[in-house]
C-alpha cells in the first residue's frame, strides 16, 4: 500500500514517525546508522511477506527468520541489527520481552 502517492509503504510511515524524536537526540552518526538498519530489515521483511503491511505485524516469526536468511552477516553487523530490531521490539512496539537474536 502506497501512502500519499509516494514510494512508501505503511510500514515505513509507521517507522519514519516513530524514529523522529530518536534521530533528533544522541549522537547523530550511529542514530542515522541505527535507523537506516532499523529500516533495512523492515523492507526486506516486507519483500519477503508482502502480507505483512504493519510494524504491529512483525513477530518472532519474522524476526527469527529475518536471521535465518542472514547468516552470512558479520557479528558485527548483526549486533547493530539486533540493536535496530531490539528498538523496535521494545520501544516501538512496547514489547515486554526481548527479541530473537541470532544463533551465530
Amino acid at each position: 500500500m502506497l501512502i500519499w502517492g509516494n514510494a512508501m509503504t505503511k510500514m515505513e510511515f509507521e517507522l519514519n514517525q516513530a524514529l523522529h524524536l530518536f534521530l533528533r537526540t544522541g549522537g547523530k552518526k550511529n542514530r542515522r546508522n541505527q535507523a537506516e538498519k532499523m529500516r533495512s530489515f523492515c523492507r526486506e521483511i516486507q519483500k519477503q511477506d508482502p502480507r505483512i503491511r504493519s510494524l504491529g505485524q512483525i513477530g518472532r516469526k519474522q524476526v527469527n527468520q529475518f536471521w535465518r536468511r542472514n547468516t552470512h552477516l558479520a557479528p558485527s553487523t548483526k549486533l547493530a541489527y539486533y540493536y535496530a530490531i531490539n528498538y523496535i521490539w521494545q520501544n516501538i512496539l512496547r514489547r515486554a520481552s526481548l527479541p530473537p537474536r541470532s544463533k551465530n
